[in-house]
């Protein structure tokens, strides 16, 4: 509907894979002290992933009054902004992740953990596409589902306060 060239969709896989994987590294360094981790990986989220779907979905909301090009572009830069913060802390997170759940149900538990993720994820999947094609507001529909998508990030952050890391005290911290 904005009017994107094949050269311009093009940039969206290459943005998502090259700034989700090359970031990693500065995450590493950015959340070397364990004992912070967990309040430093929420905040994070709130400060520097979460306000990105929000963005998007408002320039979506009022594309009109920019024009084709400029919500192109601003799209474009806000979900590089938005990958790339995702980037800097997925291994990190991941690593977080692996750390509360004892090495013996590790495995088991990550496995539920991201088959319901999965499972969520199509469902969510599904419901959009439904949602976007009975939306009588045009695009706008795409825009109410990334304020859609910060709102359930705002809680899905929220509730990872209430997880018990079970692990340690005392970490090896990495240099």
């Amino acid at each position: 509907n904005y009017g994107a060239s094949n050269r311009t969709i093009g940039f969206i896989p290459a943005i998502e894979m090259g700034l989700i994987t090359m970031p990693q590294i500065l995450g590493t360094f950015l959340f070397r002290d364990h004992s912070t981790r967990k309040r430093n990986l929420i905040l994070w989220h709130f400060v520097f992933v979460i306000p990105f779907l929000f963005l998007m979905g408002l320039l979506i909301i009022f594309a009109g009054r920019l024009g084709p090009g400029p919500t192109v572009f601003w799209l474009l830069t806000l979900f590089s902004f938005y990958i790339l913060s995702m980037g800097i802390i997925i291994s990190v997170w991941m690593n977080w992740l692996a750390d509360i759940f004892e090495k013996s149900v590790r495995g088991r538990a990550l496995g539920i953990c991201f088959g319901v993720s999965s499972l969520t994820g199509a469902a969510g999947a599904l419901l959009s596409g439904h949602l976007v094609r009975n939306f009588n507001g045009g695009t706008a529909g795409f825009g109410a589902l990334y304020i859609a998508a910060g709102i359930i990030a705002c809680f899905s952050m929220a509730s990872v306060c209430f997880v018990k890391e079970s692990y340690p005290e005392k970490i090896p911290q990495h240099a």
